[in-house]
């Protein structure tokens, strides 16, 4: 058996994410928001994971919001944090610093806002 790609993975889970964003969602209205805050879009994997990410979300009817934190952990910080206050029905990470992303991951898990991290985990 074929093993699944990190895109295809992604995708999954970004599909099982429209599930649950769409849920809850009053009909007519807007589209469910996910953000995806990556680590750099200076390496071709995360561009492509982007772009993968991106097409998934326009077949399956939500609003991504991709941002980039250019290798700058504080940058994603703030960028998590914002998406927990702005509306995102869940965040997607490719967390900078797996050490630095948890105290944001946990800001955002408290507001029952689901987050998936993709490539690197988030420590415990």
């Amino acid at each position: 058996m074929k093993q699944p790609t990190r895109r295809q993975l992604l995708n999954l889970g970004l599909a099982g994410i429209a599930g649950a964003a769409l849920a809850g969602c009053a009909s007519g209205g807007s589209l469910p928001k996910v953000t995806l805050t990556l680590s750099t879009l200076s390496n071709p994997f995360f561009a492509d994971l982007r772009d993968g990410a991106a097409a998934t979300a326009r077949e399956v009817g939500i609003d991504l919001a991709v941002v980039n934190a250019q290798d700058n952990a504080e940058s994603q910080l703030d960028q998590m944090r914002t998406a927990a206050v702005s509306g995102s029905r869940a965040v997607i990470v490719n967390p900078v610093d797996s050490d630095a992303a948890k105290p944001a991951a946990t800001a955002v898990m408290e507001q029952g806002i689901p987050l998936i991290a993709v490539d690197r985990g988030i420590t415990d």
